[in-house]
């Protein structure tokens, strides 16, 4: 060793003694600054260890409990649809926790707008995204349900724990819609938006004296009733429920933005995929045409509307009187004789419609009204049309 390396040796190792004098006096002095020191956290680059060193990372918790470095959360397993009659003296956040679900998961189910319960209320409770659809119609399968609100058919029976798409669901059954919002029932009519509870009216109260005797009269400001909209179509009147914009695009071999267009788009058992975006054409024409002309083809046509069916008029609007008209079947009231629809063009291209029709004023022609030709109801494509189908996938 050189006097000069022999120098620098010892030069370091005073120094290093010195350091740990004046760290140890520290301590002695300020207890505190060891806990300090301890509580200070070092970063790791995990990619300059090896992998055989990274399986042996551990994190300590606060309460001293080793926990592996790669625990990861455990996923909630999707649950089945149940049902529950709410009972006396229950609270939303009682069954919510019974359940182990939120109270605004309850509520999106239910449609509900607050946490009010009744007694003998039936809920419906899942952890999954969607709503139930209580049926209203007197049957329908899913693979209607499927078509007629354009629903994946896979997930809806996955959902409801069916794999056979035409088991009917009776009027006042369940089904449970997967995947959807409860702005997107109200969009597609499925659910009617519930009203907020009305706020305490206003009473407003004029009192009068006189001389030995006084009169009280109150006055309560009330809010109008909202009027049904009455629409007349070419002499007929229907009831308009409500309506929409609706721009898309789609090849389906119709023209875009008339009632032809949408009822393709809508009728999925007749018109179905052949690649995202592109519809299979099993019969088209003017509207009025379309019952002869699946008919043809080998579909099935019926004089009795069912949910999902395709209706054909004889006539169309003003516009295209003579090409007729369609619409798709959104519901069935056979109490009061007639059928909700929704259709493109009836108010102006691209504006989708969902309107009351009466049975009895669609089944008569009257001066410039509309004469209902029949239903092209929901079905499995014709034989050789499924052959043309699937040549066209290849």
């Amino acid at each position: 060793m050189t006097y000069q390396s022999f120098v620098q040796s010892h030069f370091l190792k005073t120094i290093s003694t010195l350091g740990s004098i004046v760290f140890v006096s520290l301590l002695l002095i300020n207890p505190d600054m060891y806990t300090g020191l301890m509580k200070e956290t070092v970063s790791v680059n995990a990619n300059f260890l090896s992998n055989e060193y990274q399986q042996d990372l551990y994190v300590v918790n606060d309460d001293g409990n080793i926990v592996s470095s790669d625990e990861e959360e455990p996923t909630q397993e999707p649950t089945p649809l149940l049902s529950y009659i709410v009972q006396p003296g229950d609270s939303i956040e009682q069954i919510a926790q019974k359940y182990a679900v939120s109270v605004d998961q309850i509520k999106a189910v239910n449609n509900m707008v607050d946490n009010d319960l009744l007694a003998g209320q039936k809920l419906y409770i899942t952890n999954r995204k969607g709503f139930v659809y209580e049926v209203k119609e007197e049957s329908i399968s899913l693979m209607v349900f499927a078509n007629l609100y354009g629903i994946d058919e896979d997930q809806l029976l996955q959902a409801n724990g069916q794999s056979n798409n035409m088991i009917p669901y009776e009027k006042g059954q369940a089904i449970f819609v997967p995947g959807l919002s409860l702005e997107d029932a109200y969009t597609l009519s499925l659910l009617v938006k519930p009203e907020p509870k009305p706020q305490p009216q206003k009473i407003i109260v004029n009192t009068t004296t006189k001389k030995s005797s006084s009169s009280v009269s109150s006055t309560v400001k009330k809010k109008p009733t909202p009027s049904l909209i009455n629409v007349n179509m070419n002499g007929r009147a229907s009831l308009v429920v409500s309506s929409w914009r609706y721009v898309f695009k789609e090849k389906n071999t119709m023209a875009a933005g008339q009632c032809t267009y949408y009822a393709a788009h809508k009728a999925k058992f007749a018109f179905p995929e052949i690649s995202p975006g592109v519809r299979f054409r099993a019969f088209g024409g003017n509207a009025n045409k379309w019952l002869g002309n699946a008919k043809a083809v080998g579909f099935k046509t019926a004089s009795t509307p069912t949910p999902g069916a395709i209706a054909v008029f004889q006539q169309g609007g003003s516009r295209y009187y003579s090409y007729g008209h369609v619409a798709i079947v959104e519901e069935v009231d056979r109490d009061n004789k007639r059928i909700k629809v929704s259709d493109m063009n009836y108010s102006g291209l691209w504006t989708v419609t969902v309107r009351w029709i009466s049975m009895n004023d669609a089944m008569t022609q009257t001066k410039g009204g509309q004469t209902l030709l029949g239903f092209i109801p929901v079905q499995e494509l014709p034989s050789g049309v499924k052959e043309k189908y699937q040549a066209a996938k290849l």
